[in-house]
């Protein structure tokens, strides 16, 4: 029942480097087709269910290749 979806990935200093609309959709570790560095990256989730749910959720990414 999700009607949309979000989830934003950001580096240390706030640059938005990955955006995804679909729940099937994941981020990789990469930007621009390169490997991120090791690092902790924030993740934000929004979703949005019926009858109006909504759920905002912050997360860390730790990085470790």
């Amino acid at each position: 029942g999700i009607l949309s979806y979000e989830m934003i990935i950001f580096d240390r200093w706030g640059q938005k480097i990955f955006v995804s609309h679909d729940i099937n959709d994941q981020w990789d570790g990469t930007l621009n087709g390169n490997k991120v560095q090791e690092d902790v990256y924030v993740a934000i989730f929004n979703v949005k269910g019926p009858l109006d749910q909504e759920i905002h959720k912050v997360q860390h990414v730790t990085v470790i290749r």
